[in-house]
């Protein structure tokens, strides 16, 4: 059980019963936990309400565009990013990650300390923390505009006057680049103040965006018929070929249980969501294939023994859900092309293993697409 919150699409909100006590629990999927029903009731959102959907706004003022110098402790705004990463971390569960929180908590301390020498970089990186990228993403910042400040304005001196001395051939680059972008000064139909609210592109519209309607009730052959006819028609006949292969052998062509309840090739959770343990930046791209939850169930022998995974045969395995076949192959697809065609990546990192899932997939007859080849020719 948990106390914890969970948000899910209102179409998976369900109950399961404990036959022993007949107590009924809110399951939440993506966070593979249950609520006492009677404890906590579901709260029924929509799209706008973003705050609730752990979006934050935050304002800043600063001195200058330099936020990270290596002299000036970044309090204020840079203070309440690295606080918020570090409520991320103190909510953490996973016992991988058990001592993250206690990294943000000794740069909160520095921060406050008032030291004069810091490492910038070390700030940069605890803030591009992959593990909870999602705190910094839903941030809503309302500070100065580099849309309005110039080269010569205050607000980049600091920047500039530190090029100067370390990298001068920087320091014109730079000056010529401000330019050029600068440009909300010299619009003189509308009044735009110096100072407007920023935010990720991506993940912001990504919520506003009228989500698609899920998938309910389980994955069917069509259902993946129907995704590889897109990804044929969008990435050609090569690389729909490759993508029904790896189907085909990872869910029994189409019908294992596994593929009925997630709509993917076995994609085991290692991770936590929204992205569960697989590419954070593919799903920050297209929120619109995100993960929706996991599900359990102990794993088939498959190819285990022969250098894929080992079978687990003493607790169930978690694997990832999607709400569309095509969801899950448009990761495939990313998945091949980030590792340069090398689609047996996916089952191995050792050669030989691979060599033998090539094999594998090379037998099989891939049906769906050589009927999308025979029609369109």
């Amino acid at each position: 059980m948990t106390t914890r919150s969970g948000i899910l699409p209102l179409s998976q909100v369900q109950t399961e019963a404990d036959k022993s006590t007949r107590q009924e629990y809110w399951q939440l999927r993506p966070e593979n936990a249950y609520v006492p029903k009677g404890q906590a009731e579901p709260q029924l959102l929509s799209q706008y309400d973003l705050a609730k959907l752990g979006f934050r706004t935050e304002t800043a003022e600063p001195a200058s565009f330099d936020y990270l110098d290596g002299k000036n402790q970044p309090v204020g705004f840079f203070r309440n990013l690295i606080n918020s990463l570090y409520e991320a971390a103190t909510g953490d569960t996973r016992t991988s990650h058990a001592l993250v929180k206690h990294n943000y908590q000794r740069l909160l301390d520095k921060i406050d300390s008032g030291s004069h020498r810091y490492s910038p970089m070390e700030y940069w990186r605890a803030l591009h923390n992959p593990d909870y990228r999602d705190v910094i993403q839903k941030t809503i910042v309302k500070h100065p505009s580099d849309w309005y400040f110039k080269k010569g304005d205050a607000l980049w001196q600091p920047f500039l006057n530190a090029l100067k001395k370390d990298a001068p051939e920087w320091k014109k680059y730079s000056e010529d680049f401000l330019d050029k972008m600068a440009w909300m000064q010299d619009v003189t139909t509308e009044k735009l103040g110096p100072t407007l609210w920023h935010m990720h592109p991506i993940m912001f519209l990504g919520a506003m965006i009228n989500i698609k309607k899920r998938h309910s009730g389980l994955f069917t052959v069509q259902d993946g018929k129907d995704a590889l006819r897109k990804i044929y028609d969008k990435y050609g006949k090569d690389m729909s070929v490759i993508v029904e292969r790896m189907f085909r052998i990872e869910t029994t062509h189409f019908t294992s249980g596994q593929y009925q309840h997630c709509g993917a090739p076995g994609m085991e959770v290692h991770g936590a969501p929204p992205a569960y343990g697989w590419s954070s930046d593919f799903f920050s791209q297209h929120p619109e294939y995100q993960p929706t939850g996991i599900w359990s169930k102990k794993e088939g022998r498959g190819l285990s023994g022969q250098g894929g995974n080992a079978q687990v045969t003493d607790k169930p395995k978690q694997f990832v859900v999607f709400d569309s076949v095509e969801s899950s192959m448009e990761y495939i697809v990313y998945y091949i092309n980030k590792h340069g065609g090398n689609y047996a990546r996916w089952y191995s990192t050792q050669d030989s293993a691979q060599k033998l899932y090539r094999e594998e997939c090379g037998a099989i007859k891939p049906k769906f697409t050589n009927e999308f080849s025979e029609v369109k020719s």
